[in-house]
């Protein structure tokens, strides 16, 4: 169905697994231990992660607060009805600054079909700015107009880390190699 082989398929499928065996003896700092906690440090541990927030609370509190960090989420639908749309808003708004209530990370954006428009992420981000602006006005406060020093147009797109990816192979490719480039871009909070 996806127009690889069999011999392809069972290829990347070793690699995954060679992956997943190695971080787990990273993990568990090579015993082969599992980790053992409770429900409620488990629960402590998530709600410490924070959220991005979207500035749309319809949105927020639909997911809880944001869209949770250190979790998976999920967005699907038909053609047309804004998943890109989402993920470059999210793209964005991993950059609000905490005092706005944001989480001020990056993003990386991998693009698999070539529908990133940086002239969306642009009007996107310069919304966001002034979305921020009016909130600092609003409660001139002083953390809040320090932190808009250093959040505009131009720092927001020098912190989404865009990959284009035009197959599997590039997209395995790039996973592979994400590690690497996020141990080296520490502040990344969205993929």
């Amino acid at each position: 169905e996806i127009g690889i082989s069999k011999e392809e398929a069972l290829e990347a499928l070793q690699v995954v697994r060679q992956e997943c065996h190695g971080d787990a003896a990273r993990t568990a700092g090579g015993s082969g231990a599992t980790r053992k906690c409770t429900a409620l440090e488990l629960l402590e541990e998530e709600q410490a992660q924070g959220f991005i927030i979207t500035f749309c609370s319809a949105l927020d509190n639909i997911l809880g607060g944001g869209v949770q960090l250190t979790k998976i989420t999920e967005i699907c639908g038909a053609p047309g009805v804004g998943k890109t749309q989402l993920c470059m808003q999210l793209a964005v708004d991993v950059q609000i600054p905490e005092c706005f209530g944001g989480v001020a990370g990056e993003a990386v954006f991998i693009d698999t079909e070539g529908s990133f428009m940086v002239d969306r992420v642009v009007d996107i981000a310069t919304a966001c700015v002034r979305h921020c602006r009016l909130i600092a006005e609003a409660h001139q406060e002083e953390d809040h107009l320090k932190a808009l020093e250093t959040f505009f147009l131009e720092s927001i797109l020098s912190h989404i880390y865009y990959f284009r990816c035009r197959d599997y192979i590039e997209l395995l490719a790039q996973v592979y190699l994400l590690p690497d480039f996020l141990s080296e871009h520490s502040k990344v909070r969205v993929i």
